[in-house]
């Protein structure tokens, strides 16, 4: 596999456009969904891999995903709003399961990142800058909540399931610049 390395402060958000031109080169249902549960939620390859019906809570226009961190984390709760047309074709997806079924089929994560990593080739062959992976949809995820939602540091802490603030305060926006001449 291709790495590559990105300084923290030099991810993006991924828009919808560059996830559906990712789709569009990737046949296999379960990349699809592999890829979209990666740029909703914002977790790992090998949490994705894990998730089963009873992960998605849906009720009254909300889905809500249990993400248990693989990383000796605690377990986030993100959330969605289901007019979002991914994540209805997640929940459509899900409701069609069996009770205790896992959302993708047990394959290795090696298995989805290589499917992606093909895609890639496809879409953007000479440019790898431009490739997406499954780590760099959970930095774009937690890039938008910290500099689109402004979230905070603990609303981060609790998306993405992690332990410790330092790293989603990384991708904070500075605020103190606000209180520049102000404080005495």
């Amino acid at each position: 596999m291709v790495k590559y390395y990105r300084e923290k402060d030099r991810f993006e958000p991924i828009s919808e456009a560059e996830v559906r031109e990712l789709l569009a080169v990737m046949s296999d249902p379960d990349h699809h969904m592999a890829v979209i549960l990666a740029w909703l939620t914002g977790a790992r390859i090998c949490e994705i891999v894990a998730f089963t019906k009873g992960d998605f809570q849906i009720d009254d226009g909300k889905m809500t995903v249990i993400l248990r961190s693989r990383k000796h984390g605690k377990t986030g709760y993100p959330s969605f709003n289901i007019t979002d047309p991914f994540v209805s074709e997640v929940i459509a997806h899900v409701l069609e399961l069996p009770v205790a079924g896992y959302v993708l089929q047990r394959r290795s994560t090696r298995t989805y990142q290589y499917a992606i990593e093909s895609a890639n080739k496809l879409r953007s062959p000479e440019d790898t800058s431009k490739w997406l992976t499954f780590h760099y949809f959970r930095h774009g995820r937690i890039s938008y909540l910290a500099r689109v939602l402004n979230a905070s540091a603990e609303e981060i802490k609790s998306w993405t399931g992690h332990r410790s603030t330092a790293y989603e305060a990384y991708f904070q926006p500075r605020r103190v610049e606000r209180f520049r001449g102000k404080i005495r």
